[in-house]
């Protein structure tokens, strides 16, 4: 995704759409507004946002742990730095001291991949707040009782198409933390997140 306007476009995928005449059905206004930045029409653009994932209504609430504040951040070893997850790892650890009752529940949806590059990241760190890393596979309603275990949702990203993740933390209740930037503008505001 470009993302500024007026901006070179550098992505070949992108250009190579401009080729073809189907309809296209981006995600959010931010994943149109870029696909006219490659000069497709708005006549071939069509938005289609997704929903919450439904599974959450039937999900009962988790007890919230009492001794300890848990922020839940999503991340993908494949692609760290768009997530932004080094930086809301630095942030936590600027913000918070290791006597603080606080975590860092850092979900890592790409482990499988065999990177293991945040999970070095966090094992090698030297004291500081609590940070759990959960890197197996989580089966979707274990994924949301890990939501709805946590206090708060914190997405560093630097680039969402929609974030569907960021939707989810919100349909469960949490506070969520995030970067205005992107497809979740769509949905995020200054007045209903951080």
């Amino acid at each position: 995704l470009l993302g500024r306007p007026h901006s070179a476009p550098s992505d070949y995928w992108l250009q190579c759409l401009r080729q073809n005449h189907h309809i296209k059905l981006p995600l959010s206004q931010f994943c149109e507004s870029t696909l006219a930045q490659v000069g497709i029409p708005d006549s071939e653009c069509h938005v289609i946002s997704p929903g919450y994932s439904p599974e959450i209504d039937e999900i009962e609430s988790q007890v919230r742990h009492v001794s300890r504040f848990r922020f839940l951040t999503v991340t993908n070893s494949h692609d760290l730095a768009r997530y932004g997850t080094q930086t809301v790892v630095e942030a936590y650890s600027d913000a918070f001291e290791p006597s603080d009752a606080v975590t860092l529940v850092v979900k890592d949806y790409g482990a499988s991949s065999g990177d293991t590059t945040i999970r070095e990241y966090l094992h090698g760190r030297s004291g500081g707040p609590h940070i759990e890393y959960v890197g197996a596979f989580t089966e979707k309603q274990d994924l949301i009782r890990l939501y709805k275990s946590c206090g708060a949702f914190v997405s560093g990203h630097r680039g969402e198409g929609f974030g569907m993740k960021i939707l989810d933390a919100m349909a469960c209740g949490l506070p969520v933390i995030t970067p205005l930037f992107g497809g979740n503008t769509d949905y995020c505001t200054e007045e209903n997140c951080f």
